[in-house]
């Protein structure tokens, strides 16, 4: 315990660094007032995180004294502030097209995130779904949720209210189109069909015989594989009704039929096709 003598002294050294405009702790030059007089930004952040992590093992809300909701840092009184403090401090960041997790410029990859803070996200976001799920807990809000589900009642309800209404829309629509004719088709397009159909046609276009790029996403001749009867006709996945082709022939034929496609876009050359296709 300091003596009487001992804390004015400390008091009077502290007022004289003030006046200086230097750290209370360290000699460094002050960049704002902290929360025990004038201290420079690093103290303040070491002082804080210490609390912070003193309430942590303490367990109690980092705001007040409370207990803190299951899975959370914050009572159920302060959570709601610290999302909407969130989510203005997120949507002034994004208007200065900052990254909203760091506050570091974009690097053009992502519209919210860096490229380093989305992996973090993505690994963060992975072990707390994981977390919630094996202790029985909401995915979305931290509560209990329901016996074989992952969400409590709340959220699944405003869930299932989402999805009705963007079933509704056009994009949605198309989407359960798209899956609804997947549902229908007989059998997975599986690696060793992939590697049947290539060694029969190799990896060329079946109406443009250009090479295929293997792998490459935004290749304007990116290798895709096209149902000679459409899916939405009765089509299968098996290798039989499979041939290769460029994304461009790919999206233009869609669910025409494949003599119509031809009919229309290769008169010329469409003996050559149907004989390289009669050959295997």
């Amino acid at each position: 315990m300091l003596t009487e003598t001992e804390k004015l002294k400390r008091k009077q050294k502290y007022q004289e660094k003030k006046t200086l405009g230097l750290c209370k702790r360290c000699n460094n030059k002050v960049d704002i007032d902290g929360i025990y007089g004038s201290e420079c930004l690093p103290i303040i952040k070491e002082t804080r995180k210490k609390h912070r992590q003193k309430r942590i093992n303490e367990n109690k809300c980092l705001t007040c004294n409370e207990k803190p909701i299951e899975g959370q840092r914050y009572c159920r009184a302060h959570s709601e502030g610290q999302k909407r403090l969130r989510v203005k401090l997120h949507g002034d960041r994004t208007k200065k097209g900052l990254c909203k997790r760091c506050g570091d410029p974009l690097d053009g990859k992502s519209t919210w995130y860096c490229t380093r803070c989305s992996v973090l996200k993505n690994m963060d976001d992975k072990k707390s779904y994981k977390k919630k799920k094996d202790k029985g807990l909401c995915v979305i809000c931290g509560n209990k949720a329901l016996p074989d589900n992952i969400m409590c009642q709340l959220d699944k309800e405003k869930v299932y209210k989402a999805n009705r209404k963007f079933y509704q829309t056009r994009r949605g629509k198309l989407l359960k189109w798209i899956y609804d004719n997947r549902r229908r088709t007989d059998g997975v397009i599986t690696i060793e069909i992939i590697k049947e159909v290539l060694t029969q046609y190799g990896p060329y276009c079946i109406y443009c015989d250009n090479k295929l790029d293997v792998g490459v996403k935004d290749s304007h001749f990116r290798l895709t594989f096209d149902h000679i009867i459409p899916v939405i006709k009765g089509g299968t996945n098996n290798s039989d009704n499979l041939v290769p082709a460029c994304l461009h022939h790919n999206s233009q034929k869609g669910k025409k039929d494949f003599e119509q496609f031809l009919e229309e876009h290769f008169y010329d050359t469409k003996d050559q096709i149907y004989n390289r296709i009669s050959s295997y």
